[in-house]
Protein backbone atom coordinates (compact mmCIF):
# COMPACT_ATOMS: atom_id res chain seq x y z
CA UNK A 1 0.00 0.00 0.00
CA UNK A 2 2.73 2.61 0.91
CA UNK A 3 5.45 1.65 -1.26
CA UNK A 4 4.34 4.28 -4.15
CA UNK A 5 6.69 6.85 -4.07
CA UNK A 6 9.36 4.98 -1.90
CA UNK A 7 10.08 7.70 0.81
CA UNK A 8 8.61 10.86 -0.56
CA UNK A 9 5.86 11.27 1.99
CA UNK A 10 4.16 13.14 -1.22
CA UNK A 11 3.94 10.55 -3.27
CA UNK A 12 2.92 8.67 -0.04
CA UNK A 13 0.28 10.49 0.80
CA UNK A 14 -1.26 10.73 -2.89
CA UNK A 15 -1.62 6.54 -2.77
CA UNK A 16 -2.77 6.43 0.83
CA UNK A 17 -5.80 8.66 -0.50
CA UNK A 18 -6.07 6.47 -3.66
CA UNK A 19 -7.04 3.76 -1.71
CA UNK A 20 -10.89 5.20 -1.77
CA UNK A 21 -12.20 1.29 -0.27
CA UNK A 22 -9.95 1.55 2.91
CA UNK A 23 -10.97 4.93 3.29
CA UNK A 24 -14.53 4.27 2.91
CA UNK A 25 -14.50 1.26 5.65
CA UNK A 26 -12.35 3.96 7.70
CA UNK A 27 -15.41 6.88 7.85
CA UNK A 28 -17.66 3.69 8.29
CA UNK A 29 -16.29 3.00 11.71
CA UNK A 30 -17.33 6.67 12.83
CA UNK A 31 -14.27 7.38 15.08
CA UNK A 32 -14.84 10.17 17.68
CA UNK A 33 -11.10 10.72 17.83
CA UNK A 34 -8.09 10.13 15.69
CA UNK A 35 -4.55 10.28 17.23
CA UNK A 36 -1.58 10.66 15.06
CA UNK A 37 2.18 11.25 14.83
CA UNK A 38 3.27 14.92 14.37
CA UNK A 39 6.27 13.61 12.34
CA UNK A 40 5.26 12.77 8.88
CA UNK A 41 1.46 13.78 9.27
CA UNK A 42 0.01 10.63 7.81
CA UNK A 43 -2.74 9.97 10.49
CA UNK A 44 -3.67 13.53 9.68
CA UNK A 45 -4.03 13.17 6.23
CA UNK A 46 -6.23 9.85 6.84
CA UNK A 47 -8.11 11.77 9.06
CA UNK A 48 -8.85 14.76 6.42
CA UNK A 49 -9.84 12.23 4.28
CA UNK A 50 -12.98 10.65 6.42
CA UNK A 51 -14.00 13.55 7.87
CA UNK A 52 -12.76 13.09 11.22
CA UNK A 53 -12.09 16.33 13.02
CA UNK A 54 -11.55 15.52 16.42
CA UNK A 55 -7.98 15.08 16.49
CA UNK A 56 -4.99 14.49 18.81
CA UNK A 57 -1.56 14.98 17.61
CA UNK A 58 1.24 13.42 19.36
CA UNK A 59 5.00 12.54 19.60
CA UNK A 60 6.37 9.23 20.48
CA UNK A 61 9.85 11.16 21.39
CA UNK A 62 10.73 12.60 24.76
CA UNK A 63 10.81 15.84 23.42
CA UNK A 64 8.40 17.77 21.23
CA UNK A 65 9.75 18.51 17.98
CA UNK A 66 10.57 22.45 17.18
CA UNK A 67 7.39 23.10 14.63
CA UNK A 68 4.98 21.52 17.01
CA UNK A 69 6.24 23.64 19.79
CA UNK A 70 6.22 27.50 17.49
CA UNK A 71 2.21 26.19 16.46
CA UNK A 72 1.18 26.14 20.31
CA UNK A 73 3.27 28.84 21.27
CA UNK A 74 5.56 26.64 23.63
CA UNK A 75 9.06 28.22 23.70
CA UNK A 76 11.94 27.17 22.66
CA UNK A 77 15.05 27.66 24.08
CA UNK A 78 17.95 26.01 21.50
CA UNK A 79 20.85 27.51 23.37
CA UNK A 80 20.58 24.81 25.76
CA UNK A 81 19.45 21.21 25.31
CA UNK A 82 19.82 18.38 27.52
CA UNK A 83 22.78 15.81 26.09
CA UNK A 84 20.53 12.79 25.92
CA UNK A 85 18.35 15.24 23.30
CA UNK A 86 20.54 16.68 21.33
CA UNK A 87 24.04 15.74 19.44
CA UNK A 88 26.15 18.07 21.74
CA UNK A 89 27.40 17.58 25.41
CA UNK A 90 25.96 19.79 28.02
CA UNK A 91 28.47 22.57 28.05
CA UNK A 92 27.80 25.86 27.72
CA UNK A 93 30.14 26.82 25.45
CA UNK A 94 29.75 29.20 21.93
CA UNK A 95 30.11 26.42 19.74
CA UNK A 96 27.70 24.06 21.06
CA UNK A 97 24.97 27.09 21.66
CA UNK A 98 25.74 27.61 17.98
CA UNK A 99 25.03 23.57 16.99
CA UNK A 100 22.00 23.90 19.03
CA UNK A 101 20.67 26.52 17.45
CA UNK A 102 21.66 25.19 13.83
CA UNK A 103 19.84 21.74 14.75
CA UNK A 104 16.80 24.04 16.28
CA UNK A 105 16.51 25.30 13.29
CA UNK A 106 17.19 22.20 10.85
CA UNK A 107 14.30 20.49 13.14
CA UNK A 108 11.89 23.42 12.66
CA UNK A 109 12.49 23.22 9.11
CA UNK A 110 11.71 19.67 8.34
CA UNK A 111 8.36 19.65 10.46
CA UNK A 112 7.40 22.87 8.91
CA UNK A 113 8.20 21.45 5.35
CA UNK A 114 6.50 18.11 5.85
CA UNK A 115 3.44 19.47 7.01
CA UNK A 116 3.36 22.15 4.41
CA UNK A 117 3.40 18.87 2.00
CA UNK A 118 0.73 16.80 3.29
CA UNK A 119 -0.96 20.61 3.16
CA UNK A 120 -0.78 20.86 -0.48
CA UNK A 121 -1.64 17.10 -0.80
CA UNK A 122 -5.10 17.40 1.09
CA UNK A 123 -5.74 20.46 -0.82
CA UNK A 124 -4.98 19.10 -3.97
CA UNK A 125 -7.07 15.62 -3.14
CA UNK A 126 -9.59 16.61 -1.40
CA UNK A 127 -10.18 19.94 -2.27
CA UNK A 128 -9.73 23.49 -0.66
CA UNK A 129 -11.65 23.04 2.42
CA UNK A 130 -8.92 20.72 3.62
CA UNK A 131 -8.24 21.82 7.08
CA UNK A 132 -4.48 22.81 7.66
CA UNK A 133 -1.84 21.11 9.79
CA UNK A 134 -0.77 24.53 11.69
Amino acid sequence: MLTKGGSDPHLIWEGVLEHKELLKQLKAEKFDVGIAELFDFTGMVVFEAIGLKNIIGAHSSACMLEGTAYAIGQPVIPSFMPASLGVTDDSSSLATRATNVLFTFLSWYFQTSIAASADSVMHEKLGGSATPIW
